[in-house]
Order: C-alpha cells, then structure tokens, then sequence
C-alpha cells in the first residue's frame, strides 16, 4: 500500500489529491509503527520470564544522594516505611 501511494504521489501534480495522499501516508505510517509494536510485544510474551531479585538499597541511597541539595524552589522529605538503609 505504501509503494502504490510513493508511486501516485510521483505521477500526481494535483496539489488536493497531494494533501489527502500525505495524510493517507501519515495515517499508514502510524499504522504500520503501531502494527511492528504489537508484533515485537507478540514475540516478547512469548520469551519465558525469568524473575530476578533487585537490591533496592544502593538506587535509593543514589536518588537520595541526588537530592541532598535540592534547589530553592524544590524541597524534597526523604522517608521509607518497612525497610532500612545500611
């Protein structure tokens, strides 16, 4: 479908017919992008998943780290329930 419209957007100098056509190759293009979004999620639900266990620690003591000195328009509490940074 795309090659037929490359091809009438080569051959066409009607400047109307011009503007649809673009919208129309707008339109299939998201079409496409969506339809090789859902085939790649296909294909990746389709991979076993491995769980893996994360240490949290380290990335919130980086991120707190980052905000110890806030700007100052930004002020910023730092507080975690059930768990203890060492």
């Amino acid at each position: 479908m795309k090659g037929l419209l490359t091809l009438h957007t080569m051959e066409s100098a009607n400047k109307i017919n011009d503007q649809y056509l673009g919208m129309m190759q707008q339109s299939i293009d998201r079409m496409d992008a969506f339809i090789k979004d859902i085939m790649e999620l296909s294909r990746n639900a389709q991979v076993a998943s491995k769980l893996v266990i994360i240490e949290i620690a380290p990335f919130v003591k980086e991120i707190f780290s980052n905000l110890q000195f806030p700007s100052s328009t930004m002020m910023c509490r730092k507080r975690i329930s059930g768990y203890e940074l060492r």
